[in-house]
């Protein structure tokens, strides 16, 4: 839920003027077929040129509904494509001097595909919004010139956000709330815990699960309702 008031926020909001017509068909095909005409915003122009980007694990589910409010909102059914990045934190750091380590050989990501595009990231939750800059400035050094990022969060520390929007350019926070405080070790106060693991279950050290079981814990419930993303998030990491 709260991700869809946070799709609505940054898109429809401001287009609800500008007018869309979406066709379905109904399930009554006799004595023809019927169908049903629905009028929604026409942000079209703002969601097809977009990539849905995964700082795993935390935020995989949170991009997966993302996802799919983009093509339930675009009139031709736009499925975004999507990049993942596994990204940790040094816990043994303080707030200021935290790092964060991006492992290439657990994300899945082809730097031509997000060149020119608008970027998407969800996370649950912006602490310091290290995580963020550090993949963001890992494609900058790598050619990636992004047309525009959006960083979505249900709570967001104050200088998480301050942080994200300086340092990157044409980079836009939506949230929830602000959380006003970080303690010494960079966690939100008073916060709710690693957000990762309350939605995902915390894995074994020495034995963490990779995307597709992780995918696979989510239940058949997530598969049926969002199997256009999961097919596009299995065909990233497959291919």
């Amino acid at each position: 839920r709260a991700y869809e008031m946070l799709f609505r926020l940054a898109f429809t909001d401001r287009f609800e003027s500008n007018k869309g017509h979406i066709v379905v068909k109904t399930p009554v095909t006799f004595p023809a077929q019927n169908y049903a005409v629905h009028k929604i915003p026409d942000i079209d122009s703002e969601i097809e040129n977009t990539v849905m980007c995964v700082m795993l694990r935390g935020a995989l589910l949170p991009s997966i509904i993302m996802s799919k409010e983009i093509e339930e909102y675009s009139s031709h059914k736009y499925v975004t494509p999507f990049a993942l990045f596994k990204i940790n934190r040094d816990d043994s750091k303080n707030e200021d001097d935290m790092e964060y380590i991006l492992d290439l050989k657990k994300s899945f990501f082809n730097l031509e595909d997000l060149d020119g595009k608008n970027l998407i990231f969800a996370d649950p939750m912006n602490a310091t919004g290290g995580s963020l800059v550090t993949v963001v400035k890992y494609l900058q050094q790598n050619g990636v010139k992004p047309k525009s990022i959006k960083f979505f969060n249900v709570i967001s520390a104050l200088k998480g956000s301050l942080r994200v929007t300086r340092a990157l350019e044409n980079c836009t926070c939506y949230t929830l709330w602000l959380d006003p405080v970080l303690n010494e070790k960079a966690y939100i106060m008073p916060g709710l815990g690693d957000a990762g693991d309350r939605l995902n279950g915390c894995d074994k050290k020495d034995n963490p699960r990779n995307i597709i079981r992780l995918i696979a814990d989510y239940g058949s419930n997530i598969s049926e309702l969002y199997r256009n993303q999961l097919a596009k998030i299995e065909e990233t990491v497959l291919d």
